[in-house]
């Protein structure tokens, strides 16, 4: 009878640690569904470096005071701004 006493308190401190293994919030489904939006998140975050970068760059070019063409550029662009005379062709995305 102890026998039986012992191994149902072993089994109970194996059996406890295996099923927070696999359910609950620190479990290997979580910590895969975990990892796999980190790489969902850091490619989100590496556009937005790359926007960042380009409006940093843009904004750099609207301060100078030569590049009176790229504004009127940028004008013409957003604000639908074209003289009669001119077609307008836009290329790639907008």
């Amino acid at each position: 009878m102890k026998q039986y006493k012992v191994f149902l308190i072993y089994g109970l401190f194996l059996l406890y640690p295996m099923y927070h293994l696999f359910q609950g919030e620190n479990s290997i489904s979580a910590y895969f569904a975990l990892d796999s939006n980190y790489v969902m998140v850091s490619h989100e975050l590496k556009e937005l470096k790359k926007r960042k970068y380009e409006l940093e760059h843009e904004l750099k070019l609207l301060k100078n005071d030569l590049s009176g063409d790229y504004m009127e550029e940028t004008l013409r662009r957003v604000m639908g701004f074209s003289d009669e005379k001119e077609i307008i062709v836009f290329m790639g995305e907008r």
